[in-house]
């Protein structure tokens, strides 16, 4: 598994991820707030807690991706992959 340390700091805030390859990355708690992810493999990703507000997520693969502790009332999950995704708590 890849692990991104994200140490309290928005390395990742509005970066534009589109078609990246990032399956099964540790992205827990991660501010993606703003982030270009269409078309991206988030695949088997830990996703917990992480801040996905305004990010683009059409066309990503979230397959069997931990999307515990996110609130997705506001994100557009207009042709998402889902299929598997563990959701054990609300946002």
């Amino acid at each position: 598994m890849w692990v991104l340390g994200v140490c309290g700091l928005d390395p990742l805030s509005g970066v534009d991820l589109r078609t990246t390859k990032l399956n099964r990355a540790n992205l827990s708690g991660a501010n993606l707030s703003g982030a270009n992810l269409r078309g991206a493999d988030l695949s088997g990703t830990n996703l917990g807690g992480a801040n996905l507000g305004g990010a683009n997520l059409s066309g990503t693969n979230l397959r069997n991706a931990d999307l515990s502790r996110i609130d997705l009332s506001r994100i557009d999950l207009h042709s998402v992959d889902l299929t598997g995704a563990r959701r054990l708590s609300p946002g």
